[in-house]
């Protein structure tokens, strides 16, 4: 349902960033303003619906397979007794089994497919607050800033970070500060960075280039600090 609402940007900072639910009020997740309700997806309700109905689905097709195999070996097993010399209980037994099974795998990939469109409904959500806080904190995003913007824990607040900057490398970065903690600069506006494999390959071409009577080569070092100067 949060899915398909029209995309509302906060009054405040101007960003279009998901709403998170404190109780009953509404809250940007960019800048911590008040919003008003229903008017976008939420962080806390994205994909919960979807996971919900997947979990139950599966559950479901568990019983089914469980009754139902349940119930082939005991109708196989009574006609078997009553009509020994016949095959009465394997063709009955063995026909519920298998249509059992069928009906059970068919319920549980469904339930399978439905939970994972939860799962990436809320990831989604979850990136979106993220890149939306990013300009309002210059750049710079820690995972206490996440956990407590959108209400979940530590833990799982350095996870999507983390895994942020391995999917998004050229968007999401895991920097140090002079402390010794970690934070991550995040660029949102689109442009990406430059990879560090680009300042690679350049640095490789220039020590493979020739050079021309009377011009020195450059060193390595200094290409490559020149490299990653320009970038910034």
């Amino acid at each position: 349902m949060h899915g398909h609402l029209l995309v509302v940007v906060c009054p405040r900072c101007g960003q279009n960033a998901p709403i998170v639910y404190k109780g009953i009020a509404a809250y940007c997740t960019a800048c911590g303003a008040a919003r008003i309700p229903l008017t976008e997806k939420s962080v806390n309700l994205a994909g919960q619906p979807a996971q919900i109905g997947g979990t139950l689905a599966r559950i479901v097709g568990w019983l089914v397979l469980g009754g139902g195999l349940f119930l082939a070996l005991l109708l196989g097993a009574i006609l078997q007794a009553i009509f020994p010399v016949s095959v009465a209980g394997f063709v009955v037994g063995g026909g519920i089994a298998i249509g059992t099974i069928a009906l059970a795998m068919v319920i549980l990939r469904g339930g399978k497919s439905l939970r994972e469109g939860g799962v990436s409904e809320e990831k989604s959500a979850r990136t979106q607050a993220i890149f939306a806080m990013a300009p309002m904190r210059g750049g710079i995003v820690r995972p206490y800033d996440v956990a407590m913007a959108l209400q979940i824990s530590l833990e799982a607040a350095d996870a999507i970070l983390t895994d942020l900057a391995k999917t998004k490398p050229e968007h999401v970065s895991l920097e140090i500060d002079d402390q010794g903690g970690v934070y991550y600069r995040i660029d949102s506006s689109g442009r990406g960075r430059v990879r560090v494999d680009a300042f690679d390959a350049r640095v490789r071409a220039s020590q493979a280039r020739v050079a021309m009577p009377g011009e020195p080569l450059e060193e390595p070092e200094e290409e490559q600090a020149r490299a990653r100067r320009a970038a910034r």
